[in-house]
């Protein structure tokens, strides 16, 4: 299973890279829920494709991607993908490439046909956005040496 999963997720890394927002979201059931992080929970492949056309009209682009799975776990028509990614993308708003790197979840359901469909995913960065902000940008209270040696004597 975990071979056929790795087959798959080339495939979808390809699709993704080249933007082809159909071919994506072919993985997908009717009813997919994505929980992205820092953002609300999409429910249903069409609200997907529409919330994904727009960040790519924004200017969203992935330059790499790369996912490494590490667990899989069948029963019955559910299979459970456990990685981690990596990801280089331009987001809207932004003119230069960002660097990710995190883990995810990925449920599978097996169709009558066969054929494995994305049901649920969730991935999470392993960047803690707090560290990339400079202090002076989270408004942390000026140090001035004078303030320490004032005395009013």
């Amino acid at each position: 299973m975990k071979q056929k999963l790795e087959k798959m997720a080339d495939k979808y890394i390809q699709t993704s890279k080249a933007g082809n927002i159909e071919k994506i979201y072919s993985f997908y059931t009717d009813d997919a829920v994505s929980m992205p992080n820092y953002g609300p929970m999409i429910r249903g492949k069409q609200n997907m494709i529409k919330e994904e056309t727009e960040m790519r009209k924004g200017g969203f682009k992935i330059h790499s991607f790369d996912m490494n799975i590490a667990d899989v776990w069948a029963s019955g028509d559910i299979v459970c993908e456990v990685g981690t990614y990596t990801i280089s993308l331009t987001l809207p708003g932004t003119d230069h490439p960002v660097n990710d790197n995190g883990k995810y979840l990925n449920v599978w359901r097996k169709n009558s046909d066969g054929k494995l469909k994305l049901k649920y995913e969730i991935w999470n960065t392993d960047m803690n956005p707090w560290q990339m902000i400079d202090d002076d940008d989270m408004g942390a209270p000026e140090h001035h040496e004078e303030d320490e040696n004032d005395d009013d004597d």
